[in-house]
């Protein structure tokens, strides 16, 4: 049996957040949330990351920024975009 896949979400509005851990999580997935792409750009999960949720508008560094810098660093797991 495989380790379950690591899902991080990227969302500066906390309410989110925790709405999509916790579905994520009821589907067996381990996820580590973030409150903005700078967080998560400086933590400990970047590697074991194989899929980003993140919202496109936040405000220092948005989603698709952040996607720009990942693939830029060679990152390739796949990005879904969430938005109001």
């Amino acid at each position: 049996m495989s380790a379950p896949s690591v899902i991080s979400v990227i969302d500066d509005d906390a309410s989110v957040r925790v709405a999509t851990n916790n579905l994520l999580m009821s589907r067996g997935y381990v996820v580590h949330s973030f409150a903005s792409a700078e967080e998560f750009l400086a933590s400990s999960h970047l590697e074991e990351t194989r899929c980003v949720i993140a919202d496109v508008q936040m405000a220092a560094m948005s989603g698709l920024d952040l996607l720009i810098s990942m693939r830029a660093r060679g990152y390739q797991a796949p990005f879904i975009f969430i938005t109001a």
